[in-house]
């Protein structure tokens, strides 16, 4: 069991250089989105530029396209803001506190390696949080290409559950409270 431990600490170890990575990978993102946008709206300005594509489009898909793209450059405030609307916080609990905000759920595996495990598996669960979050701001994109494909919806459920995870020890908290009453 110590092996699977010590696995699990020295990925959730590496979550932090990832989470870097992620968030500069989405600034890139933001920054094409937002060069793209522009471009779909000259092509809507020049109708004559293309017989399809952006100019037949209207300006909506380039709108919001750009919506996405300043979405991804600022990412932080985009995720502060669902984690106000959600918890009232605008900032996540660290991993290392998910026993003091769930004593009682987590009372099981309240022992050293238990502890050591929780602690790992939320630390990777907060970074899969982050994924999806920005997953779900890429699936939204989508929506400006194929409209009729649900893809708002998609996007906002991921972004939804990314926000969940990402402050996973509040989420358990709300859990013991509505669970164990406490």
């Amino acid at each position: 069991m110590e092996g699977l431990v010590g696995l699990l600490e020295r990925t959730a170890a590496l979550m932090p250089q990832f989470q870097s990575l992620v968030v500069a990978i989405c600034y890139v993102i933001g920054l094409i989105c937002a060069v793209n946008s522009l471009r779909g709206f000259a092509a809507v300005g020049d109708r004559s530029q293309a017989s399809t594509g952006w100019s037949q489009a209207g300006w909506h898909g380039p709108a919001f396209l750009l919506i996405i793209a300043i979405s991804f450059v600022s990412l932080s405030s985009v995720i502060s803001a669902f984690l106000m609307s959600f918890f009232g916080m605008d900032q996540t609990y660290a991993a290392s506190e998910v026993f003091a905000y769930a004593p009682e759920l987590l009372k099981p595996v309240n022992n050293e390696m238990g502890t050591r495990v929780v602690i790992a598996v939320v630390r990777i669960f907060q970074f899969v949080g982050l994924i999806a979050f920005a997953r779900g701001i890429y699936v939204a994109n989508m929506s400006a290409i194929y409209p009729y494909r649900g893809m708002v919806a998609k996007g906002l459920t991921h972004m939804i559950g990314g926000v969940l995870l990402m402050n996973l020890p509040a989420v358990l908290q709300k859990l013991q409270e509505h669970l164990l009453g406490n």
